[in-house]
């Protein structure tokens, strides 16, 4: 073979080897940009379900924007070792969907809409709950509001005129503890507190950790 005849097959060979070398390369990138499976996390599940849920009343608590869920209930367990739906059925609300268990206490959606009542079935305590529409996390309204009064003189007063229950106060705070009545609307009470001319701030107390309420 004349050198005319090998420089002609290095340059084939040197082809082959730049297209070999430029498919390498792009392989990756097509594997890159190959749209991967959809999978739908726990996350997005719950961020799904919770926009199905019916929205009741908006309100404020502490700087913070909740609303009012009529489908969703909190229960507390006769223990940390009972099943989530023997606690739900304890009440009557058989069939309610599991949302989240917080220590003793468990979330579900029930079959109806209730008021936001903190309510007692049996030696069980009911709570309403609510929807954090800055976080997404779901709390429960313990049926107790924290007030300012303008003068802590006026706190008892203050307790019956609106009918409710002092249950304790934080002089160093400026604050007190007041119990709603059971089946009285919680926020309603929370309101009716908030317009009165004695009262600094008031707004019901809200639990979203994990911890049982009082």
């Amino acid at each position: 073979m004349n050198r005319n005849a090998y420089a002609g097959a290095a340059d084939i060979v040197r082809s082959k080897l730049c297209i070999a070398l430029v498919l390498l390369m792009l392989s990756p990138l097509a594997l890159a940009q190959k749209p991967a499976k959809p999978e739908t996390s726990a996350a997005q599940e719950r961020a799904a379900m919770i926009a199905t849920l019916r929205r009741g009343k908006e309100f404020e608590a502490n700087r913070t924007t909740y609303r009012h869920l009529p489908e969703v209930l909190g229960v507390e367990r006769a223990s940390l070792s009972e099943a989530p739906a023997s606690a739900i059925a304890r009440i009557g609300a058989s069939g309610g969907k599991v949302i989240e268990t917080r220590g003793r206490l468990v979330l579900f959606r029930g079959a109806q809409a209730r008021q936001p009542y903190a309510e007692r079935a049996g030696e069980t305590n009911v709570y309403p709950a609510v929807l954090n529409t800055h976080s997404g996390n779901i709390g429960v309204l313990t049926g107790v509001l924290i007030v300012r009064p303008k003068s802590m003189a006026d706190v008892q007063r203050i307790a019956a005129s609106h009918g409710l229950e002092f249950v304790k106060e934080y002089k160093q705070l400026g604050t007190v503890l007041l119990r709603v009545p059971r089946q009285a609307d919680i926020l309603d009470a929370a309101a009716a507190l908030a317009k009165d001319a004695r009262v600094a701030d008031a707004y019901p107390e809200i639990l979203e950790r994990l911890r049982t309420p009082r």
